[in-house]
């Protein structure tokens, strides 16, 4: 027995076998330890990573909301607050619910990005998804408008009844109240009456700012269709599908800014007024006609919210008519032009391409503009204040449409 007992045979094999059970059972320990370390790094990475692609949705729609907030302040018929938010709250719809894809070989990388408008304010939500792994984060813009201010239009002197290129002809029993300025000569013939200051020679007259001025103006492109007027507050521009439109609209309300109306061929149908503090532009591209002979436009309001911008090429004839306009018209034809028996006060008629007729029973207590005048009738300036010509919609703007001026964005955060 105790030769068994100091017989070490086998005792090597046995701490071997040992030794091998613990190192194995260390090395599956390890590696179930660097498994779980690979992976928790794998998570955290793309947990993280879920950040910055959230962040990049953000980014991404933030640049696009910033170019069409420009695209929108730069439009011409855009000039009130109340058009500029209209516009931009219809147009960032196209941003909301889009879902950007950054995905790379065998990895799903998205940013879902919400919109949420409330008018000057705009949220950009953004889900970061980066292999299942969700991370949140939103970015805060304010809004701002800036005024555009009235366009650059040019004025003519105070107390100014014609203001005309080359010659003025005043024939029959022509009475005139209020000064004229002509490049050419004045030819009073008949038993007309002047009373007022007489300015003859081409230094008294600018045609050169006028003439580009009226041939820039051009007639808005776009816009909602005509069907769209209702007697609540209007904003931006409307465009007749139809031609010709008989308009048969007798209330428009504008609070503010100006609101343009585009036509190919107009006819009035009815009488017009404006209510509110805004400004109405009438666009015509083709005829105007009056189909009620006594057709009032603005009667009682403010001249300076009615200007009617003839565009089109065709012979503009208003000749026996009794209509009534209290505003402006401005037109861009070379063609004669001919006013008789109807009304225009407290504007301007501006021509300053075509010769105008004023004929016998026409009344104009307003300043007129045109290449040549040939006048019969009774006529009065009472152009006072402001003598800037009517805005058609453009020119330059007091702001400077800059992102600084429009955009107030606060830092993207995580929710």
């Amino acid at each position: 027995m105790k030769r068994l007992m100091k017989n070490e045979s086998g005792v090597a094999l046995v701490f071997t076998l040992m030794v091998l059970v613990v190192l194995s059972v260390l090395g599956a320990t390890m590696g179930t330890v660097a498994m779980a370390n690979v992976n928790l790094t794998e998570n955290e990475r793309d947990y993280q990573a879920a950040y910055y692609i959230a962040e990049a949705g953000v980014n991404e729609a933030y640049l696009k909301i910033e170019e069409k907030i420009l695209e929108i302040y730069g439009k011409e018929n855009i000039q009130s607050e109340a058009a500029f938010f209209d516009q931009l709250s219809s147009d960032l719809a196209e941003f909301d619910d889009v879902v950007y894809n950054y995905s790379g070989t065998g990895d799903k990388k998205t940013a879902s990005v919400e919109i949420i408008n409330n008018r000057d304010n705009v949220t950009i939500n953004s889900v970061g998804n980066v292999n299942e792994k969700i991370r949140n984060v939103s970015k805060n813009i304010k809004v701002k408008w800036v005024s555009k201010g009235s366009s650059s239009t040019p004025s003519i002197p105070a107390n100014a009844l014609f203001y005309i290129e080359n010659n003025v002809k005043l024939t029959g029993n022509a009475s005139i109240d209020g000064d004229i300025y002509a490049g050419g000569i004045i030819d009073p013939t008949g038993n007309s009456q002047f009373n007022g200051n007489s300015y003859v020679g081409s230094s008294y007259v600018d045609f050169e700012t006028i003439r580009s001025y009226v041939n820039s103006i051009e007639a808005p492109k776009t816009g909602k269709d005509m069907s769209e007027i209702s007697n609540s507050n209007l904003s931006g521009t409307y465009i007749a599908g139809t031609s010709p439109y008989t308009f048969n609209k007798t209330l428009l309300k504008i609070d503010s800014g100006i609101v343009n109306l585009v036509f190919d061929d107009l006819s009035f149908n009815n009488n017009l007024v404006i209510e509110g503090d805004g400004v109405l532009n009438i666009f015509v591209k083709g005829t105007i006609t009056f189909t009620n002979n006594n057709t009032k436009l603005n009667i009682g309001g403010d001249p300076k919210q009615l200007n009617i911008f003839y565009v089109g090429d065709e012979t503009l004839d208003l000749k026996n008519q009794q209509h009534k306009i209290n505003g402006s018209v401005v037109i861009k034809s070379s063609k004669d032009i001919k006013f008789n028996d109807g009304e225009l006060t407290g504007g301007y008629l501006v021509a300053p391409n075509a010769h105008v007729q004023l004929k016998t029973k026409s009344k104009v207590n307003a300043a007129i503009v045109a290449k040549s005048l040939k006048a019969t009738g009774r006529f009065k300036s009472i152009i006072t204040g402001d003598n800037s010509l009517p805005n058609p919609g453009g020119g330059s703007d007091s702001g400077s449409g800059n992102l600084s001026d429009l955009i107030l964005s606060n830092p993207t955060y995580e929710k």
